[in-house]
């Protein structure tokens, strides 16, 4: 389903969602609601929803390696943007949602206000993905990366038949 979607989409990635609304290219699309509020900056009608049937919600993460060099200078630059402040930055310039205690009085009045950032009140919680077995991802991994190969010139090629489990 998804990879014979893409034949009829201007573009099928997250990082390319923005572009589309820019350029008028895309009348409608699926992203996150920092790339959304950049959409607007850059002059993009936009109207950002959270749909009444749920919504998904993502972390930015990450890791410590065990054997790590530098284990100190490391661990500082991991706590770097969970001090408000720093967090207030980044929100800033990223656009979207902030997750951080604290960090309401280093925010623009923009990202205050934003819709992106501002679910309605009868909208249901988000929900984290739940992490899948291996199987599982093995074949989403097969998906999209049949989804984000370019186009070759010349008759299209048979995609495989990919059936969600």
């Amino acid at each position: 389903m998804q990879v014979n979607a893409k034949q009829s989409s201007a573009s099928f990635g997250s990082d390319t969602a923005k572009d589309g609304r820019v350029s008028g290219d895309a009348a409608a699309d699926m992203t996150c609601n920092g790339l959304s509020a950049k959409a607007r900056e850059k002059g993009a009608d936009v109207e950002y929803a959270y749909p009444n049937e749920g919504f998904v919600v993502q972390m930015d993460g990450a890791v410590l390696l065990k054997d790590a060099q530098n284990r100190d200078n490391t661990l500082k630059f991991m706590n770097f943007p969970l001090d408000p402040k720093n967090t207030g930055a980044i929100t800033n310039s990223a656009a979207h949602t902030a997750e951080v205690a604290g960090v309401e009085p280093f925010l623009t009045d923009g990202i205050k206000s934003s819709p992106a950032n501002d679910p309605a009140a009868n909208a249901p919680a988000g929900q984290f993905v739940a992490v899948c077995d291996e199987e599982t991802q093995v074949f989403y991994d097969a998906i999209w990366t049949k989804l984000k190969e370019r186009p070759t010139p010349g008759p299209a090629a048979p995609s495989p038949d990919f059936t969600c489990p």
